[in-house]
């Protein structure tokens, strides 16, 4: 399947979750390798959400990021767009698999949680 050629015009910040990691006391740690500079399609609006109850601070935020074929992203990586930390949910969603016979890459649903 071929990749269509689709202008890249935005530029994200990825870091990989390394799983298993140790602190110096041998207690498990979250940990992301330092982050590289990835070029991407795009990003769908920031959509907001925050429980109805009384006093309640929270505020999560899902993100849609369109990427091009090759780019591997897994759960629990970070990915900084337009100078906010996500978290990426799952595993990209694959347009592999398609009946027009081009492979155009994957969309990466990212959240960010405040409060």
């Amino acid at each position: 399947m071929t990749a269509p050629s689709f202008p890249m015009p935005f530029v994200v910040a990825h870091e990989a979750f390394i799983p298993d990691a140790l602190n110096a006391h041998g207690d498990p740690i979250d940990k992301w390798a330092p982050a590289t500079a990835r070029s991407v399609y795009g990003a769908g609006p920031a959509m907001s959400n925050e429980p109805k109850l009384v006093g309640q601070d929270r505020v999560i935020v899902d993100v849609v990021l369109l990427v091009p074929p090759g780019q591997v992203y897994g759960p629990r990586d970070r990915v900084t767009l337009a100078g906010n930390v996500f978290e990426c949910v799952g595993y990209p969603e694959s347009t592999e698999f398609n009946p027009f016979g081009k492979h155009f890459g994957a969309v990466v649903n990212l959240r960010r949680v405040e409060g």
